[in-house]
């Protein structure tokens, strides 16, 4: 196997430019769900009776594809390596995407769609595992705060973007913003990244299978992401419900969670090497906890916003907060695979949030399973707080 060994820089050239290389993973996923967002009721109305609920549906294939290309992602980074992976998701990406610039029916949108979340699946792991192989110690949970921190600006960005271009030539214009990414992504990998193997201590770590060992966080970290997306589920028909029913004001709403997350998933390793992961944890816990019930029982605009800037600060912690931890728990040979497996869970929890949702809040209703995540979420931070008062870490 022609491969350089893991314990040497990932960097073919400049470390700068690696470094800006390796924070694509994360972004591209936030792209593939916001680039023609705000052109769907656009495409909807293209689609004719079943428009609605195929547009929906490119949402869901593409979260699909996200699910499935985690699961395996982290074999294939092992058997095609770093280089290989990175720049063939890239193209991927940038081709699925573009898609429906040329061919704009339904079932091949569909199609495209979940090929387009395998690619980011495949993108986002390799990304992860180069920083968890590039960066140690704080350093490590800088980068994966800063990785967090640029999703939720493409985020931003790329709603914007498509919205602005949807109104300009058509929803079908929006999806060009997925070529863009990848022949700008392109040359950066192959400038930046040399080919590494992560399998080439396999044998190292076969006696210790990692599923076993981190299927109890895996499973922390569904339910983390089941709540991380309440804001984009079901926090519009909460601020409904409670009042503000004017769309710019629940938009600011919105608005200020992504602003938080940023700026709270830059600051994770200075917060992180100061509170320790655990109290990083429990801290962002309390604070979901608090902006949950504050926006469910909240009947005014300034108490809302401090509940919605509560809940982004608290996602901005804890997603950088999942990798970190499975990067420092997980070998060097099985990182990739965790990593990877990881990401499953995670989408998996976004999955199920509508699904375990909805009943509850058919029989407490939409501001009593706020409170009741409210409760959950601060029992967590009570149990996290303990263990790490306990360990005094």
């Amino acid at each position: 196997m022609n491969a350089i060994a893991v314990s040497r820089s990932l960097a073919r050239g400049r470390r700068d430019l690696l470094f800006v290389t390796l924070l694509l993973g994360q972004s591209s996923q936030s792209l593939a769900f916001t680039a023609f967002v705000a052109g769907l009721p656009q495409m909807a109305l293209n689609w004719g009776v079943r428009g609605p609920f195929l547009a929906q549906m490119t949402m869901a294939v593409a979260a699909l594809g996200m699910m499935g290309g985690s699961i395996v992602s982290g074999w294939v980074l092992e058997r095609a390596g770093t280089r290989y992976t990175l720049v063939g998701s890239l193209i991927a990406y940038a081709i699925t995407g573009a898609e429906a610039l040329v061919w704009p029916d339904p079932t091949a949108v569909l199609v495209a769609r979940f090929a387009n979340g395998l690619a980011a699946a495949f993108m986002a792991t390799a990304c992860l595992w180069g920083i968890s192989a590039e960066y140690t110690g704080p350093a490590r949970a800088r980068v994966l705060g800063i990785s967090a921190a640029l999703s939720n600006l493409i985020a931003f960005a790329g709603t914007l973007v498509g919205g602005g271009l949807a109104k300009l030539a058509g929803w079908q214009l929006a999806f060009i913003q997925f070529p863009v990414f990848g022949l700008l992504g392109c040359p950066l990998a192959l400038m930046s990244v040399q080919q590494v193997y992560p399998s080439e201590a396999r044998e190292k770590d076969s006696a210790t299978p990692f599923l076993r060992r981190l299927l109890p966080f895996f499973l922390l970290a569904t339910f983390l992401f089941a709540v991380r997306f309440m804001p984009s589920t079901q926090l519009p028909f909460v601020l409904n419900d409670n009042g503000i029913r004017d769309s710019g004001a629940r938009a600011l709403v919105i608005a200020a969670i992504t602003v938080a997350a940023t700026l709270s998933s830059f600051a994770y390793g200075p917060i992180q090497q100061r509170l320790s992961a655990t109290g990083t944890f429990a801290a962002g816990s309390a604070c979901m906890a608090t902006g949950l019930a504050i926006v469910a029982e909240s009947r005014h605009f300034g108490s809302t916003l401090l509940g919605a800037l509560s809940m982004g600060v608290a996602s901005g912690v804890l997603g950088p907060y999942v990798y970190h931890v499975v990067s420092e728990r997980s070998e060097s040979a099985s990182r990739s695979r965790a990593l990877g497996i990881l990401g499953a869970f995670c989408f998996l929890g976004g999955f199920l949030n509508p699904l375990c949702g909805t009943p509850v809040q058919a029989v407490v209703g939409l501001r009593g399973l706020f409170l009741l995540v409210a409760a959950a979420m601060s029992v967590t931070a009570l149990i996290a707080a303990g263990r790490r008062g306990h360990r005094g870490t």
